[in-house]
């Protein structure tokens, strides 16, 4: 189970969180229990039993804390040995925010109002969880004076709730769309919304709105309770409804009407003989038993078996299948697909897209079908709750809303709404949806079919999610690597003008820049003012080196560095980054730098070029900056440096420009996955591998080519951050086992060929492999099909495969 990570405001919840996990993992012994004696040699053997439950305990607990705390907080806590102690030492540095926290719960109990837009039942539990949260800072609140707040945060429209409830209650049907259980259980929730209105019904009332509202098919059931001397509890009604519910599903299939027309006639039988069951002579005996005690089957007419059990009747249900028979009438008419109809004919929701969707539950392949009326059979893809945005500026919630990509329209099914609680007028050409008395939606007759007038910024985003959903996502299927989007998110977000030079320079193979919209993710990381013309190029190779330091960072990376430093060279472009934690490290890394290049390029770096900081030239005395060690190793070794003049950054432009086009696209980057922000090193090693081999507006070539005068490769890029499905070595892995982990993909390794990956299940949480298959569609289209769950992330602390601190991606 996952901790909150305390991070000061949530003080709290922090709190509840570890003491709930400590206490299913029974680590909070130690903070219960005193710590028993020392060892001794005379020490009996239940005392070292007590002391080793004890000392363990204690250790888990404070490991426990330590790790869900974050490290800028952790630091000013006393490194205490004792787990009770540390958690007290904790508790003092928040005392203040427990108290401004009770003061918050205090006005926010006492202020807030019901608004409409969560449920009831939800209101009351929040309010019920602040009046808890007070009890737990030693504020406790009566039942009275809690219930007092929650009626007063009710509006005056909620008197007529109890009403509306009580007509729901007396005329509420079973449609046969839900179960039988969940309409039982419905039924019960109003009674039992109505008790706590002060408004009990009784259990013998209940059974009998209950079995009033069930259908003609189960007079027969109907007659066998009222035949009963004894009433049964609500578990046992629900039980014996369930079983008559399977009886009837066994004799017939599970029938559906829709209505989907542009046209007014209604074609009402049309394919219903196809699925009945085939009928038994008329003096079959309803029992399933015989005069002689022996079982009788319905099905086939035999003697010696039950109908669940006949061969016959397995047969007929297998050709059968799970498929909803419809009364549908076909029509080829130019239907927008961002505009809802009202059928009152209708009776479920449906769908062809999956835009608005609160709640969706995959269906199997072929797990339920729909028959249309000219033998058509349609797959109900999924079914969940769906809010339609009126033009009211009110939501309307639709259950059980089935979604069929291959039907035409999108309808509102009449007798749905009816059920939950709407009530619906027309006339005049007008459509009207109302409960309580408050308008929540209109509608307009057109062709037939009253067409909803929905907010015009939702009806929007359904069109372009329809057109992003059907046509990009359909050729996509053909050549998914003719994306211009896919690319622009594989390459970490660079400019569409450099995605056009790629593709002049044959670097990457012809795109389709029809769906390069505007990327929201490189607003969201890149929003700049104007940038400052570039100075003179230099003529060769290590001729200029810029240099610049980033940090620090609030936010620690995965190997705790919260700095980098980066060298570029001036003539291509290329650039080596550095993770580091203090400056101080700025000249260690210079030598690694140095050593390097000189060798690979068989050259000499002739100019660094950088800031005044310290780290670059050295400290400030009362006569001035005196040179420091950086300093001194350059001009021993022959190389000029040249700063900038103070409060000039500019003339160090390079550096500073790369630096924060680097995080731009870092910040681009996280915004678009999933994952937890120390992941930002893993991703800023990545834009420097990318930005390496992309072009740069400053240089003919990609950096990659002038640096080693071949072209690069961009066919094994990834969208950094999406799911992945890798294959690792595992020389002990059984053959029950699976063969895959998912995973995030993280970066490319420096000196390998293949991928990284963040594995927060698995006992190295970073991995490096080759084999993978990367579920990247999601992060482009927005596609809603059945990914692998994504593993849990919260408070998980990485364990680093090695030290990696050096990137300049060099490989694959």
């Amino acid at each position: 189970m996952g901790i909150e990570t305390l991070t000061g405001a949530n003080y709290s919840a922090w709190k509840d969180s570890l003491m709930l996990t400590l206490g299913i993992t029974e680590f909070d012994y130690a903070l219960r229990e005193p710590a028993p004696p020392t060892l001794t040699d005379k020490s009996t053997s239940e005392a070292k039993l007590l002391y080793e439950k004890w000392e363990k305990a204690n250790r888990m607990a404070l490991m426990f804390i330590k790790n869900s705390i974050s490290p800028i907080i952790r630091g000013a806590i006393p490194d205490l040995v004792n787990a009770k102690a540390y958690l007290t030492a904790v508790e003092e540095q928040f005392k203040g925010t427990s108290n401004a926290h009770a003061s918050t719960l205090i006005m926010k109990l006492v202020s807030t109002k019901y608004d409409g837009i969560r449920g009831i039942r939800e209101h009351i539990m929040m309010m019920n969880d602040m009046a808890r949260k007070l009890k737990g800072l030693d504020m406790e609140i009566s039942d009275g004076f809690l219930v007092h707040f929650i009626m007063t945060s009710l509006p005056a429209s909620y008197e007529a709730h109890a009403s509306t409830l009580i007509m729901k209650l007396v005329s509420t049907k079973y449609d046969g769309i839900r179960g039988i259980r969940e309409h039982i259980m419905m039924m019960n929730d109003m009674a039992r919304k109505l008790k706590g209105l002060d408004m009990e019904i009784s259990n013998g009332f209940l059974v009998h709105f209950i079995m009033t509202s069930l259908p003609a098919s189960y007079e027969a059931f109907k007659i066998n309770y009222n035949t009963q001397k004894e009433k049964l509890l609500m578990n046992e009604l629900i039980a014996m409804c369930v079983q008559e519910e399977e009886r009837q599903k066994l004799e017939k299939p599970d029938v559906a009407y829709l209505m989907a027309t542009g046209s007014k006639k209604r074609k009402n039988n049309t394919h219903r003989e196809a699925s009945k069951v085939p009928k038994s002579n008329a003096g079959a005996s309803s029992s399933s038993n015989n005069s002689n005690g022996k079982p009788y089957c319905k099905f086939c007419r035999k003697v010696g078996h039950k109908q669940k059990d006949c061969p016959d009747f397995k047969e007929w249900l297998a050709k059968r299948g799970n498929h909803l028979n419809m009364i549908i009438e076909s029509f080829n008419l130019n239907v927008p697909t961002n505009t809802w109809w009202f059928d009152s004919g209708s009776m479920v929701h449906v769908t062809n897209s999956t835009q608005g969707f609160l709640t969706i539950r995959r269906l199997e392949r072929n797990q339920r079908t729909l028959k249309l009326g000219e033998g058509k059979e349609l797959s109900v893809a999924a079914v969940g709750t769906l809010e339609l945005i009126m033009k009211t500026g009110l939501c309307i919630k639709l259950y059980d809303t089935l979604y069929i990509p291959e039907i035409s329209r999108n309808l509102v099914s009449g007798p749905k709404l009816d059920m939950d609680g709407f009530y619906v007028s027309h006339g005049n050409g007008r459509l009207t949806i109302s409960s309580n008395s408050q308008v929540f939606g209109t509608g307009l007759l057109d062709g037939g079919l009253y067409k909803l007038e929905l907010d015009d910024g939702f009806s929007r985003s359904l069109l372009s999610y329809n057109i992003n959903e059907n046509s990009t996502k359909t050729k996509r299927k053909r050549d998914l690597e003719t994306s211009s989007m896919l690319w622009h998110q594989r390459l970490c977000h660079i400019s569409r003008d450099r995605l056009s030079r790629l593709v002049k320079d044959e670097v990457l193979p012809s795109l389709d820049f029809t769906d390069f919209g505007t990327c929201v993710k490189c607003l969201k990381g890149k929003m700049t003012t104007t940038t400052k013309k570039c100075a003179t190029r230099s003529s060769n190779l290590l001729e200029i080196i810029h240099t610049d330091i980033s940090g620090p960072y609030t936010i620690a990376g995965i190997t705790g560095q919260t700095s980098f430093i980066t060298f570029i060279d001036y003539y291509s472009r290329y650039m080596y980054l550095y993770l580091i934690k203090d400056k101080s490290e700025s000249l260690t890394t210079f030598k690694d730098y140095k050593t390097e290049v000189e060798n690979q390029l068989d050259l000499k770096i002739k100019i660094v070029r950088s800031d005044r900081g310290d780290e670059y030239y050295g400290r400030h005395t009362d006569v001035g900056q005196a040179p420091g060690p950086f300093y001194e190793f350059c001009k021993g070794q022959g190389i000029v440096n040249q700063y900038t003049m103070p409060g000039t950054p500019q003339q160090n432009g390079v550096a500073e420009r790369r630096n924060r086009t680097l995080m731009n696209m870092v910040r681009s980057m996280l915004a678009n996955s999933d994952l937890p922000s120390f992941h930002w090193t893993e991703a800023l090693k990545t834009t420097v591998h990318i930005l390496n081999r992309v072009p740069s507006k400053f240089v003919p070539k990609t950096p990659y080519e002038l640096w080693t005068g071949r072209k690069p490769s961009l066919r094994y890029m990834k969208v950094w951050g999406c799911l992945a499905e890798a294959k690792l070595y595992n020389p002990f892995l059984k053959k029950l086992d699976m063969k895959t982990i998912t995973c995030f993909f993280i970066g490319y390794p420096d000196h390998s060929k293949g991928y990284r990956f963040y594995c927060p299940t698995h006992v190295t949480r970073i991995v490096e492999t080759k084999h993978a298959h990367f579920l990247e569609d999601s992060k482009v289209s927005g596609s809603s099909d059945e990914r692998p769950r994504a593993p849990q992330l919260a408070n998980i602390i990485p364990i680093v495969l090695k030290p990696y601190l050096h990137y300049h991606s060099n490989g694959i």
